[in-house]
């Protein structure tokens, strides 16, 4: 397939996982390098399409700048693929605790290493079945759907979100802000995950979070922890180390 309806293709299509959506893009872009101006124009587009998903500004950033992009380009998988942020939380997550979670499959992933942990997990029904079952041989775990959460932060330590991208001033999570807000009602920590490629420069998180629903939008403040390749870090640590470029052309 040609690069061009390869990108057409992941432009037009829904919510892939980023372990999909972010190699396939990067390798297609990479493929225009010859044509700076048809790399820049599809890599716009993309963002558009996903504005939420870090790895992809990310990705796109470094190609824009690079070079050698097919480097990127292997590097951006090798760098995926490699990511032990799922490792790092769930080395970090407090003996016993209770903790009550993002329903996500790195997230779960984590939990399901940590059989000490009272697990609860929040998101829409179809998905809390199919990760549940992940559980099954880990930890004690429960699902709740959104409308439950305030049941499900009774006696909780702390709440765990995934971060799909950061910067300096906060995060965008799929769950929601309304999500931790009540935990810090609730008097329970917020921690945040953010793997390898979500956290990106000021620029291009304030171009991200104008493309985004604004209730996504978590501010750095109301944040414990974050848990990212380097273990868990404060927030402002975590947020103020951007691991890409910022070409002008994706903040417009």
């Amino acid at each position: 397939m040609h690069p061009i309806e390869r990108l057409r293709f992941l432009a037009r299509y829904g919510d892939l996982d980023v372990d999909v959506l972010v190699p396939e893009a990067t390798a297609a872009l990479a493929d225009l390098a010859r044509d700076p101006r048809a790399v820049v124009m599809a890599a716009r587009r993309l963002v558009d399409t996903h504005p939420c998903c870090g790895p992809l500004w990310w990705a796109a950033a470094l190609v824009i700048c690079a070079e050698h992009p097919g480097e990127v380009a292997r590097f951006v998988v090798a760098s995926l693929d490699s990511d032990p942020t799922v490792e790092e939380l769930a080395a970090s997550l407090p003996p016993g605790a209770a903790v009550v979670a993002e329903a996500t499959p790195r997230v779960v992933g984590a939990l399901a290493t940590r059989p000490d942990i009272d697990v609860r997990l929040v998101g829409d029904r179809s998905t809390l079945a199919s990760l549940l079952r992940e559980l099954a041989r880990g930890p004690e775990a429960t699902g709740w759907s959104f409308d439950e959460v305030v049941g499900a932060l009774v006696g909780a330590r702390l709440l765990v979100v995934e971060a799909s991208a950061a910067g300096p001033a906060g995060c965008l999570v799929a769950a929601g802000a309304s999500l931790a807000t009540q935990a810090r009602e609730a008097g329970v920590a917020v921690w945040a995950v953010a793997g390898v490629g979500r956290v990106l420069p000021a620029a291009l998180f304030t171009a991200a979070v104008r493309r985004c629903r604004q209730d996504r939008f978590v501010a750095v403040g109301h944040l414990a922890r974050v848990v990212g390749p380097s273990g868990a870090v404060r927030p402002a640590t975590a947020f103020a180390s951007a691991e890409c470029p910022v070409p002008l052309e994706l903040t417009r």
